[in-house]
């Protein structure tokens, strides 16, 4: 086994934890348990997060620079935290566009899927009104985003147990998976570093790599962890023997 494993030269890094004036205190991050999917996201300019006020249906956007206690904006006309009152129901998953540093998405259990524009200074006050909302064609809540690496406007998202890919920029759903075609629950769904495959991972025990170059509704590749496993136990084993001749 000791042939098997590589050296790595971050194999013993530690984090370490930035000076105090560097955090961001005071702030009401929800404490509902999300499923595999992000309650805080950032970019290069801002921090967006899922706040706990209204049931965990509201997004809090800061700036990096909004370090400290104090994040009500100087030119704030109510010395309050702007927030996005995003949805009607607890937030499950906020993610950043990868193209505009000023745009970003949030998902709900209310089956909606909502975009929404940061002004260039950040929100001074509450906002209410999104970019757009699109819903799925099957009426299921919404798990969590996954924008498409290298294809602006294109995002996919999952819900229980169905995938949907969107078209943000026609604001339409392009394809769902099949139905019936997981037979438990999603637990995670992402691009490949060029985008042209789609993977997830399901409590029935599968990998699915989704193929979205090819013709169809979701042609895939299914790979079964025993087989998964029986490969790099094989793999081990000709090592072993290779390393010994």
């Amino acid at each position: 086994m000791a042939n098997f494993v590589r050296d790595s030269r971050f194999r013993h890094v530690e984090v370490k934890l930035d000076s105090r004036d560097r955090f961001y205190e005071q702030l009401r991050p929800a404490s509902t348990q999300i499923d595999c999917s992000n309650s805080v996201a950032a970019n290069s300019q801002f921090l967006a997060y899922v706040d706990a006020s209204g049931g965990s249906s509201c997004v809090g956007v800061l700036p990096l620079s909004s370090v400290g206690k104090n994040h009500v904006p100087i030119s704030a006309p109510a010395y309050q935290q702007p927030l996005v009152r995003a949805h009607s129901q607890a937030v499950q998953d906020v993610a950043f566009d990868a193209f505009d540093r000023h745009t970003f998405y949030t998902c709900a259990n209310d089956g909606h899927l909502k975009g929404w524009k940061i002004p260039s200074g950040g929100y001074i006050v509450d906002e209410s009104n999104p970019l757009f909302t699109l819903n799925n064609s099957r009426s299921a809540a919404f798990r969590s985003i996954s924008p498409h690496p290298t294809a602006s406007g294109i995002t996919a998202t999952r819900s229980t147990k169905d995938i949907f890919l969107f078209d943000l920029t026609a604001q339409r759903e392009i394809h769902a998976s099949s139905a019936g075609l997981f037979t438990a629950d999603i637990g995670h769904v992402a691009w490949s570093y060029t985008g042209h495959l789609l993977m997830s991972t399901s409590e029935d025990k599968m990998l699915r790599c989704f193929d979205l170059r090819t013709s169809g509704r979701f042609p895939l590749l299914i790979f079964f962890f025993t087989i998964f496993h029986l490969i790099l136990l094989l793999t081990h084993f000709s090592v072993s023997i290779f390393a010994h001749i």
